[in-house]
């Protein structure tokens, strides 16, 4: 069985020493730290993330803090009303983002009480597919795809070298798609049911026409 796996972003409220100080109408004050359920699960994943957390769209200055390690807190003070907040969690570079959680919050004067922000995972994967397995048209493409309904929701499946097709078309109940690549994602509810599926993808080469499926799973974690 799989171990279900989540991102928790808890916006905390001060210690308790805080309660004591005079709080100004205009001040709200709260403290932002990373937790998540089942600890044990990708340990080695989440010790080495970072985090980008912005605070916008509210009735003062834009904050954003960089460089956040998970189990790190950071204290925001900031105009009391609504604001946006926006966490990305990333790898090596702020560009290598693999999770992202958004939340609106009305903070309060004073110290706030908790906020909880769902992470989502957003890893992108690529899979190319050449023109050696899609010219044997009687052994589909079985290459192990799977899409997870929380862990790795979307997958492209790309062409190498498409230019040497004359035309491209994918398609999956319903769904068509053309050109050198096509998403695969586990929100779409026309082909997103646990199991098996098949994507089609037909292509023409030097004026013949070649026919194949390429294979994958939708899976959920349990």
């Amino acid at each position: 069985m799989k171990t279900k796996y989540g991102f928790v972003l808890l916006i905390m409220a001060l210690d308790l020493a805080s309660c004591f100080s005079t709080w100004k109408d205009d001040v709200g004050t709260f403290s932002i730290s990373f937790g998540r359920e089942n600890r044990a699960a990708f340990e080695d994943v989440i010790n080495g993330l970072k985090h980008t957390i912005k605070i916008s769209n509210g009735l003062g200055d834009e904050q954003s803090i960089n460089n956040v390690k998970y189990g790190q807190t950071v204290k925001f003070s900031v105009t009391p009303g609504r604001w946006h907040i926006d966490v990305e969690a990333w790898q090596k570079t702020e560009t290598d983002v693999i999770a992202v959680g958004s939340n609106d919050v009305n903070v309060k004067p004073g110290p706030n009480g908790f906020i909880k922000i769902d992470m989502k995972w957003r890893i992108p994967y690529t899979i190319t597919i050449t023109f050696e397995q899609i010219k044997d048209i009687n052994l589909p493409i079985d290459i192990n795809i799977v899409i997870d309904k929380e862990m790795n929701p979307r997958k492209e499946i790309t062409l190498n070298n498409p230019n040497q097709y004359e035309s491209i078309e994918w398609y999956i109940n319903g769904i068509t798609g053309s050109g050198p690549s096509f998403i695969l994602d586990a929100g779409n509810n026309a082909y997103n049911s646990t199991g098996p599926h098949s994507l089609s993808l037909t292509v023409k080469k030097d004026g013949i026409t070649y026919s194949q499926t390429i294979a994958f799973t939708v899976e959920e974690l349990e």
